[in-house]
């Protein structure tokens, strides 16, 4: 990440992803086995933004096992 942003974001996928499933299961939705599967990978993903006088860009990075 660059030295200057005009945001960021950081999310723990590893903790959240768990905790999202788990409160979806306790709203009655039922998440299929593969979108399961499918998530479990996930680490972690860092979000953030820049900014060169009217261009501003966006840039992410997934963190995958």
């Amino acid at each position: 990440m660059p030295a200057e942003t005009t945001g960021f974001l950081y999310v723990d996928l590893a903790d959240a992803v768990p905790a999202l499933l788990g409160l979806a299961g306790m709203g009655g939705a039922e998440i299929p086995e593969p979108t399961r599967s499918n998530l479990e990978p996930l680490r972690s993903l860092l979000l953030y933004g820049n900014r060169d006088g009217d261009v501003t860009t966006f840039h992410g990075l997934l963190a995958v096992q």
